[in-house]
């Protein structure tokens, strides 16, 4: 009798530990496919979150344009997405200080430069372009394709490049690292 209840003792622990290998391989292949399946829904977000940064920030281009209620400045910014994909970050951006009122606003912002478009003569080209200058810690340039030989000078003494060409502009950007 002892000899049986050894033996049936013995048989429900062989038992319990079948049970519980199949148990664990269990949760191992479980744990396996749910890793699988979270890499690749990780790689598949990845990848469409990337192809929407590209598209917002212009790189796609046959999918997005920069528009501005702003004259010239969606084309001038199309201009330089074509020609330098994914250069352009944002446009009519505006600066506020801590209070929230409108320092500026930054017509083409690229990552490291600021270009300030102003169709007509360019008046107040000068004052905008040191407003923004001292807003933010990349370089200005300006783009005025009538300027006046008057506000070029006065920007110019002040240490800005104004750029009436825009072929001229980009050749100059494609150079800014």
């Amino acid at each position: 009798m002892r000899d049986t209840a050894k033996n049936a003792v013995k048989k429900e622990v062989a038992e319990g530990v079948a049970e519980n290998v199949v148990k664990k391989e269990v949760v191992e292949e479980t744990t396996e496919k749910l890793a699988k399946d979270a890499v690749e829904k990780t790689t598949d977000d990845i990848t469409k979150t990337a192809t929407n940064i590209e598209e917002k920030s212009g790189t796609l281009n046959s999918h997005f344009k920069w528009k501005s209620k702003d004259p010239l400045v969606g084309d001038v910014a199309n201009a330089i997405d074509d020609a330098i994909p994914g250069k352009v970050s944002d446009v009519n951006k505006v600066i506020r200080d801590p209070s929230g009122r409108t320092i500026t606003d930054l017509d083409i912002e690229l990552d490291d430069v600021v270009i300030q478009v102003k169709s007509g003569g360019g008046k107040g080209l000068t004052t905008q372009l040191e407003t923004t200058a001292k807003a933010i810690g990349k370089e200005v340039i300006g783009y005025v394709p009538n300027v006046k030989p008057s506000i070029l000078k006065g920007a110019s003494a002040k240490g800005f490049k104004v750029f009436t060409k825009l072929d001229d502009m980009i050749n100059y950007l494609k150079g800014v690292k």
